[in-house]
Parts: structure tokens; sequence; C-alpha cells
């Protein structure tokens, strides 16, 4: 194990600044400069010839991932800012390859992200801005799932795109999933359809629907489906399930008080 740190400067600047992390297969190594005053302190470090052993993340998992970045941050009286002009990872991840590219600016008033990633066959992307009003597209194609949980089986796709306000959001959403399979259980497909998906939204839709469920031999489920339509504080929700010629259906009517309390009948 080692560590350092050499700076070289004054009592309120470092011109130079290096910072060095080992332990045992982990490196990771920093460059740059930094300054600080009362009302008035920064940083621009430049990380590069670093690595991870994946074994630090988690004891289970193995390989070692690459890491790359440009950072500087800054505190202007009571103004602060954070930003990344890249983060990059690339490397091997339990026998597959992984990478991944992120820019990010981190403020009081904005938060916004950009990047991708893929890890054995699954990609993802997002490209989000939060000011006063939101913006933003993400995707995650998921078409190894068992290497990310060896017991899970299928593929899946999901986009999202957020819009509205700060203090308003809304999601519009659809996910799509075929051959679904965990352990013992077997989801033939599931589909989602959101939109106008809101706390201040009046016109949400929401339709679930699902294919065939498995226990090994046996059917549990042909068919169920989920349609909720209405506003955030007053929809209808209507469910129906179906297996072998039985029918099942049931319908609430209701809507949230909080995020976390649902009322009604």
């Amino acid at each position: 194990h080692s560590q350092g740190l050499l700076s070289e400067g004054s009592w309120t600047q470092a011109d130079k600044l290096q910072i060095s992390v080992a332990q045992e297969d982990s490196r990771v190594q920093a460059t740059g400069s930094a300054h600080w005053q009362p009302d008035d302190a920064g940083f621009n470090l430049i990380i590069n010839d670093s690595h991870i052993d994946a074994s630090r993340i988690h004891p289970e998992l193995t390989g070692k991932i690459g890491l790359a970045a440009n950072l500087s941050g800054s505190v202007i009286g009571k103004r602060w800012s954070v930003l990344s002009d890249s983060i990059r990872i690339d490397g091997q991840l339990m026998g597959n390859p992984l990478q991944a590219s992120l820019n990010a600016a981190v403020s009081q008033r904005l938060v916004s992200v950009n990047g991708d990633g893929s890890y054995a066959g699954n990609h993802a992307n997002i490209d989000v801005r939060i000011n006063d009003r939101i913006r933003g597209d993400a995707s995650l194609s998921l078409k190894n799932l068992q290497a990310l949980h060896p017991e899970l089986h299928g593929a899946a796709e999901i986009q999202a795109t957020l819009s509205g306000y700060r203090n308003a959001p809304e999601v519009n959403m659809t996910v799509a999933g075929t051959g679904l399979r965990m352990r013992e259980y077997l989801l033939a497909s599931v589909s989602l359809k959101a939109d106008n998906l809101g706390p201040a939204s009046s016109n949400m839709t929401l339709a679930i629907n699902s294919g065939e469920l498995w226990h090994r031999d046996s059917m549990l489920l042909e068919h169920a489906a989920i349609e909720l339509s209405g506003a955030y504080s007053n929809h209808s929700i209507a469910l129906v399930l179906k297996k072998e010629g039985i029918r099942l259906d049931g319908a609430l009517a209701g809507g949230f008080q909080s995020v976390q309390h649902w009322a009604g009948e």
C-alpha cells in the first residue's frame, strides 16, 4: 500500500499538484493545480495511467478497469460548481469488455449529464440537462442479461424521455422484454408504455401488458394487463388477469396524495 501527495506553490495556491494512491493491483494517479482563499477556491485534476482491480469494488468481481478523467471545480462565495470534461472507463469485468464515457456538470442550479456505456453486449445512453426546465433522453438495451446476473436470461429494451420543469417533471417511457427467465420462472413477454407521468400532469396514461408466466411446466398466468389514465391526483386503474379461459377484471379510482401515499378504492 502506498499513498503520495506532492504540492508546489504557496500557502494559497498549489501550482503543481500530484496525487498517487496504490494498493496491490490498483493505482490511481492525478496531476493538476488548486487554489484556496476564504471566498475563492478551486481545483483542476487530470487522472491518467490509473486502473482499479474489480475486487476492490466487490470481493466477488474479477477484472481490471482503466480510468481516465479531467475534473475541475470551484467555490466562489456561495456559488459552487463541479465539471467533468470527460470520464473514461475501459477494461474487463468478469471476463467481459467494459467501456464507458461520461461528461457532467453540477452546480446549485444545473445538472447536465451526457454519456454512454457498453458491457458484454448491453448498451446504455443518457443525455439529460436540468436547470429550471428539464430535458433529457435515456436508453438501455439489454441483450445479455446473464452478464448482469448469472440466473437471469432474456432481453429488454428501455427508452425514456424527461421533460417539464424542475418542480414538475414528466416522464414518457417504453419498456419491452422477451424471454425473461429467472431460475424456474419464465415470463414470455412484458411491455410498458407511459406518457406524461408526473406530479403536475392532468393526462397521464400507463399501459402494462404481460404474456404467459410459467413455473417449470405449469402456466401460472396467460395474460395480465394494467391500464391507468387521468391526473396524478385523480385517475382510474383497470386490471385484467387471464388463465385458461378464466378472466378476472378489476377497477380502482384514486390518486397520489404524496409520492409515497396513494389513496382510492
